[in-house]
């Protein structure tokens, strides 16, 4: 987690409140574009054609686009954390959490920028996650699976949610930096002749 800046007050007392951290968890973006005759006359069938990784980051300010345009005027403060509905230790703790895309290596990801009061315990992250995955399956992005994105004549529909276990949500390192390797067992000494 990095920290969100914070204005330095030279009266500190004992009941500061805890400093604002930034969390940022992320989720792959995948798209269907739906190709469409040059004319402007829909094809009886329109070919689909799914697009993840390096074919999708030509339409990436696009997708940024998109999202950002999905942004209600009530979440300008709180971002998705205006809906949840819990009076708990996750509402007090997540002061916000931001949707917006990020290409990284090859792909596009969908990132919730989360500034977090203090330190979330591991069920609290797990909620947020939870949460997260929610807005991002029928909540925030049902707009963009019900209205795509103009490309042309063809029509892009975004997904920040696919059903299935590839898809998660995860920290920027679980996502991004390598697993711990195993511990390789000890090699064992082969005694070499002697000449």
């Amino acid at each position: 987690m990095s920290q969100v800046p914070k204005e330095e007050s030279a009266d500190r007392s004992d009941d500061t409140p805890p400093e604002m951290t930034l969390l940022k968890l992320y989720a792959p973006v995948t798209a269907d574009l739906y190709l469409y005759e040059h004319d402007g006359e829909r094809q009886e069938k329109p070919a689909a054609v799914e697009l993840s990784g390096p074919e999708l980051l030509r339409f990436q300010n696009s997708i940024a686009e998109a999202v950002e345009k999905l942004k209600l005027p009530e979440e300008a403060e709180r971002g998705i954390m205006c809906w949840y509905g819990g009076e708990d230790s996750v509402n007090r703790k997540v002061h916000s959490v931001m949707f917006r895309t990020e290409s990284r290596g090859q792909n596009i990801w969908c990132v919730a920028d989360c500034r977090i009061n203090g330190e979330l315990t591991d069920s609290e992250r797990e909620t947020l996650r939870e949460y997260i995955g929610e807005q991002l399956s029928e909540g925030f992005s049902e707009g963009l699976e019900t209205g795509p994105v103009s490309i042309g004549p063809d029509k892009l529909y975004i997904h920040l949610w696919q059903p299935g276990q590839n898809w998660s949500v995860k920290t920027e390192q679980e996502r991004f930096e390598p697993a711990p390797a195993a511990k390789q067992p000890e090699m064992t000494r082969k005694r070499q002749p002697v000449r």
